[in-house]
């Protein structure tokens, strides 16, 4: 049953990581819109803009160094990432509304449904585009 374990850990360890690290940075996305808007009484989009970006710095981060580990090209990854992450909130949004609107769903359901939903796509495309390896060409290290 350990094997077992340790072979599943093995084979999805960056999944597996990628979604403790989105958990911790949704904990750090939800407490800072909570400062912001109780405490410090901010406009609700303005915060919600701020919290969010926020968690995603710190998803980026944590991904690059600890997950994936792939110091290299930070400008570059960050763009993929961020380009990715923005679309799949902006999809998450709409779909949300979608679900909520126009089929009378649940709120919450729909949430907890389009979190899924972009975190699976967000991981599938960093995972492909972001985080790949990138090959260097030898040639090219040895003329330098």
């Amino acid at each position: 049953m350990k094997q077992k374990t340790i072979d599943i850990y093995r084979n999805y360890n960056h999944f597996i990581n990628y979604t403790i690290i989105g958990a911790w940075c949704e904990i750090i996305d939800f407490s800072l819109f909570y400062f912001l808007t109780h405490i410090c009484d901010m406009y609700v989009l303005y915060a919600h803009l701020i919290s969010v970006n926020v968690g995603l710095v710190c998803s980026f981060f944590t991904n690059t160094k600890v997950n994936f580990r792939t110091p290299d090209r930070l400008y570059h990854r960050a763009t993929l990432f961020f380009a990715i992450a923005w679309t799949g909130l902006a999809f998450s949004t709409a779909l949300m509304w979608f679900m909520v609107e126009y089929m009378g769903l649940n709120d919450i359901g729909s949430k907890i449904f389009t979190i899924l939903l972009a975190g699976l796509y967000q991981y599938l495309m960093n995972k492909k585009f972001t985080y790949r390896k990138i090959k260097s060409n030898k040639k090219e290290k040895n003329a330098v």
